[in-house]
């Protein structure tokens, strides 16, 4: 090739590479006869074409270099694309690494959860519908098995199982797995959701004192072997005793104490609070439960051969859908400085006044008032304000009637003329009950299940 023939296919060459920047050039097949006239070939066909100027395959970019630039359909990024969560030969912490919030994955896709486990270090629960952390709702929704009034799970180390019966509880710090023996040990462990199982053998009274948070779960059981019994047999001890700075809630026990109080609460600021529901308080040489300056709630409970049924000095009371019977004085005695409510309760067989409201005022609801004693001619005394509450046909006070019982004593029978004159869809669904809110019965059925809310503790079935 001469020297002519080499400038112009060098000349090609340069136009090629600037018709490969997208600069305008001519391409010339320079295996064909070339007449090159002053650096252009001519007369040549254009070969632009027949030329593969496309990057070489393995320059191309890459999809991704992250998984968090990855799309959540295709969240994990492998060898430069992105591919769903269950590929083959992705590891199961690729979604915790993309992002820890979607640790879980689920059809290719990362997610918050699929199990609850997968939420339990923030305290929530899995929705199984949509794979996200929610709150609780229920006890069951938690893997601790605890699910507070805040909607946030207990932790499990909060958490201990008590079961006086089992051979293989210990009251020593050990594994989660391995129950205590007794409520007391538990407490002194730091454990604040206590979970009680039945035993024959009742546990020993306690003290929750000094602050914390306590929330101790009976079975609510009806038979000696199903109820979780937390009996004081010596001395003047109470059988449950909530001191200073203290929120105890109490739930499906059996109290009881041969010289006490079955459960008391004292404070100094209205700053403790005592919740007890589902449970029975009986057999108590003093008062069923007594208060000084707490806040109080007492809900489908059972108190019965007591002193006083409730003793309230001070603080805030709210009693509902409860039974107070065959007390050895008051039913209920709010004294002066004591502010509560008072509904869908029943009072009866008491060896003195039903209600005694002090200064008050008291409001009393949709309740059953009878077999007492009438100090003044009325079963109540001091500032009580009544609404609809059943009495006597000797009493001065409330609505007259005479409910008929089932042989529990507190559940009225069905079907039967006294009572649906008395206490059957007596209360207007949708009625403003004022500061009471109440959704459920003694035994937990929906309030009301007819055209009104039945009067006192249970809903006639």
């Amino acid at each position: 090739m001469s020297f002519f023939q080499r400038s112009c296919v060098y000349a090609t060459w340069v136009r090629l590479a600037l018709l490969s920047l997208g600069l305008s050039c001519v391409s010339c097949n320079v295996d064909s006869e070339i007449v090159c006239t002053k650096g252009a070939c001519s007369g040549a066909a254009d070969v632009s074409a027949s030329l593969d100027l496309s990057a070489p395959t393995d320059l191309s970019p890459s999809e991704c270099a992250v998984s968090s630039s990855c799309p959540n359909d295709r969240p994990i990024c492998l060898q430069g694309s992105c591919v769903p969560c269950d590929t083959t030969g992705i590891g199961p912490s690729a979604c915790s690494d993309r992002d820890s919030t979607q640790p879980a994955c689920f059809s290719g896709a990362c997610v918050a959860c699929n199990a609850n486990v997968d939420c339990a270090e923030q305290g929530q629960t899995c929705d199984a519908a949509d794979h996200t952390c929610v709150n609780c709702t229920r006890d069951s929704d938690c893997t601790s098995g605890f699910c507070t009034t805040g909607g946030l799970c207990a932790l499990v180390s909060w958490t201990a199982i008590v079961a006086h019966d089992d051979a293989t509880c210990s009251d020593q710090l050990h594994d989660e797995s391995i129950p205590f023996c007794q409520i007391t040990a538990a407490l002194a462990a730091n454990r604040f959701f206590i979970r009680v199982a039945g035993s024959q053998t009742p546990y020993d009274p306690i003290v929750i004192a000094n602050g914390g948070v306590v929330v101790i779960d009976g079975p609510n059981g009806s038979s000696a072997a199903e109820s979780a019994k937390i009996w004081a047999q010596d001395g003047s001890t109470d059988a449950v005793t909530v001191g200073e700075h203290s929120f105890v809630t109490i739930d499906g026990v059996d109290l009881s104490s041969a010289g006490g109080n079955g459960a008391s609460c004292t404070n100094m600021n209205t700053s403790s609070q005592l919740t007890i529901t589902r449970s029975t308080i009986h057999n108590s040489y003093g008062d069923g439960v007594s208060s000084q300056n707490c806040y109080v709630t007492l809900d489908s409970d059972v108190i019965r051969q007591v002193q006083e049924g409730v003793v309230a000095h001070g603080g805030v009371f709210a009693i509902t859908n409860s039974v107070i019977e065959s007390t050895l004085s008051t039913g209920v005695d709010y004294s002066a400085g004591t502010q509560g409510t008072f509904a869908f309760n029943l009072v009866k067989d008491v060896s003195g006044a039903g209600v005694l409201c002090g200064v008050g005022p008291i409001f009393l609801d949709a309740s059953i008032v009878i077999g007492t004693t009438l100090p003044g001619g009325s079963a109540f005394g001091g500032n009580c304000i009544i609404n609809y509450v059943v009495t006597d046909a000797g009493d001065s006070k409330g609505v007259h009637g005479t409910p008929i019982f089932q042989t529990d004593g507190y559940r009225m029978a069905p079907n039967v003329s006294e009572n649906v004159a008395c206490c059957v869809d007596k209360i207007p669904a949708g009625v403003d009950l004022g500061m009471i809110s109440v959704d459920h019965d003694i035994d937990g059925t929906m309030r009301p299940m007819g055209a009104g809310y039945d009067v006192g503790p249970a809903e006639v079935q």
